[in-house]
């Protein structure tokens, strides 16, 4: 149920939204935490990125793959948390 609120949050595009999946980014699930930092890339939250990137050394290889990839929408203005 959290990773499909994490998918409609990223689709819904409010600023609500995006704090609602923000909190989804420590979710004990993997692939919550997964679906959580996708959704924050579609809403291009760089606000976010620095929690983003703190998934860069999660446990488990898919979330740092969605970490990545959510990165990598957010786009260049990132860097310098990065």
């Amino acid at each position: 149920v959290r990773k499909a609120a994490a998918q409609t949050l990223g689709r819904v595009g409010s600023s609500e939204a995006g704090d609602a999946v923000a909190r989804l980014l420590t979710d004990p699930v993997p692939y919550v935490r997964a679906h959580a930092a996708r959704a924050l890339g579609e809403l291009g939250r760089a606000d976010q990125a620095d929690r983003v990137a703190g998934l860069l050394g999660d446990g488990d290889w898919w979330v740092r793959l969605a970490a990545r990839e959510s990165l990598e929408l957010m786009g260049a203005e990132i860097w310098p948390v990065l």
